[in-house]
């Protein structure tokens, strides 16, 4: 299949992080005479400190001559715009399989995937003090593909200077990791400020080179379910006076975005090539 067109690519970053700046008439850009292409982005999440589900959806498509007819379960997107088909505040349940359709003129593209069950990290609880430099981080199941840790932390050295450090990890196939040596040596703390860890479950494709795409077709593409979930707080054991002043949640959903966008921007750099996949 062929390539997708950079401003596509732009796209996707736009789209997930709801600005409204787009390129002027994109489509001509995209509309390079190939198969048709989607990505489509799925996302379910709890508000803080309350039982509501949030959720957004968007669908992508490369290119078409004539309106696309897409449907997520059988509902339309409520909010189309040029190639981003939005589905604004739709939320697609935990544990829901999702079965994507998208036609265009004679062509078809479809794919199954579920929202992941609803995740809860166990390990750290909220508020721990955590002795030494390893981080141990344990989730509950949530009959995910895959999932993605996110820690972070931000302390005051003895120099008066702020020392933050954050990571991701990718791609767990477990319900546990151990970030070795990430935490700092307590000898270099002078005021704690926070530690924070945030796991997030998706099914999908994982971003690691040569992965197919899972929807099939006249054409095919990449359709990712989400469910993420606040995290826990966390101290460091002996690391002088701790400080209770917490910057805004860490968003893991915009880190992840981010490294889908570089996943595809290295698709759309790599060799001309039949196969739509992850490339090196």
């Amino acid at each position: 299949m062929k390539k997708l067109s950079l401003a596509f690519v732009c796209l996707v970053l736009v789209s997930c992080e709801k600005t409204i700046i787009r390129e002027e008439n994109p489509l001509a850009k995209n509309a390079s005479g190939g198969s048709l292409q989607v990505f489509a982005f799925i996302a379910t999440w709890p508000g803080y400190q309350d039982t509501t589900l949030y959720g957004d959806a968007d669908v992508l498509v490369s290119t078409y001559s004539t309106v696309p007819l897409i449907t997520i379960n059988g509902i339309e997107p409520n909010n189309p715009y040029w190639c981003d088909f939005d589905y604004n505040d739709i939320v697609f349940q935990p544990g829901t399989a999702c079965s994507l359709n998208v036609q265009v003129g004679d062509d078809h593209v479809s794919g199954i995937v579920h929202v992941p069950k609803k995740i809860l990290l166990m390990e750290p609880a909220n508020d721990a003090v955590v002795a030494g430099r390893d981080l141990v981080a344990r989730w509950s199941d949530a009959h995910a593909d895959q999932y993605d840790l996110y820690a972070s932390y931000v302390y005051e050295d003895y120099n008066g200077r702020y020392v933050r450090r954050d990571t991701v990890l990718q791609n767990i196939r477990d319900t546990s990791a151990t970030l070795t040596d990430f935490l700092p040596d307590q000898v270099l703390v002078r005021s704690w400020f926070y530690g924070y860890v945030e796991p997030m479950a998706s099914n999908g494709p994982p971003l690691v080179p040569g992965t197919p795409g899972n929807l099939s077709g006249d054409g095919g593409g990449f359709m990712w379910a989400y469910y993420y979930t606040y995290g826990n707080y966390f101290n460091v054991e002996g690391s002088g006076s701790i400080q209770k002043d917490r910057l805004p949640r860490e968003d893991l959903a915009y880190q992840c975005r981010q490294k889908h966008t570089a996943a595809i921007q290295r698709l759309l750099n790599s060799p001309d090539g039949q196969t739509v996949s992850l490339a090196d």
